[in-house]
């Protein structure tokens, strides 16, 4: 006999997605809204997130996303200012590593790799832990 699968219900909560216009990230969210999260879904390709949003009304959750070039502090910035409601959860997931021969690294390669993929972690995590604060809890100072 093979148990019956109980599924996680994440109804009443909200995860924002970074990365989320397309692989694990689109994937991310289809997985969280089936739970019934509903979703804030961040990426630079707003084409994509428009396809990820259609493709996530089959579910009864509420999606939002926004263009964002997560090389940018300013604009991590003004997503978090516009945020309402807090999201309960935050998926770091947007990354870059475009192929190139190691020994033909430029600093400005290299730095375009690390403002995506730790830099934007950090302000993104950096907001969420600062917000999520004002709402007390144990991590509350």
């Amino acid at each position: 006999m093979i148990p019956s699968i109980q599924f996680l219900s994440m109804k009443g909560r909200q995860a924002i997605i970074s990365g989320a216009a397309f692989g694990i990230g689109k994937a991310m969210a289809l997985r969280f809204a089936e739970a019934g999260a509903d979703l804030v879904l961040v990426d630079l390709d707003h084409e994509g997130l428009q396809r990820v949003q259609s493709d996530l009304g089959q579910y009864q959750v509420n999606v939002k996303f926004s263009r964002v070039d997560l090389r940018d502090k300013d604009q991590i910035d003004a997503l978090w200012d516009g945020l309402d409601p807090l999201p309960d959860i935050l998926i770091n997931n947007a990354g870059i590593y475009p192929m190139k021969d190691y020994l033909k690294v430029s600093p400005a390669f290299l730095t375009n790799i690390m403002a995506l993929n730790l830099e934007s972690v950090f302000w993104m995590g950096q907001h969420f832990i600062a917000k999520r604060l004002k709402l007390g809890g144990p991590l509350s100072t």
